[in-house]
């Protein structure tokens, strides 16, 4: 039996932080237009829309549409 665990000696690593920015109006229209008649085109919409991220927008499902309320 060891008298410490050497992983108390390592620092984990940590991902590298980086700030995010906002589409602005013209690169929104641009982006929109440029998936326009793409597979993709409903979920860029929803992103700019929205604010929500891939991981949300590719994790909803029919249920989660509330259309009599608009949700």
């Amino acid at each position: 039996m060891r008298p410490s665990n050497p992983v108390d000696a390592v620092e984990a690593p940590r991902p590298a932080q980086t700030e995010m920015t906002a589409v602005d109006e013209a690169r929104a229209a641009w982006l929109i237009q440029a998936a326009e008649g793409t597979p993709l085109y409903l979920a860029i919409l929803m992103a700019l829309c929205t604010g929500m991220r891939r991981g949300e927008i590719l994790g909803l499902r029919w249920k989660d549409l509330d259309l009599e309320n608009a949700q």
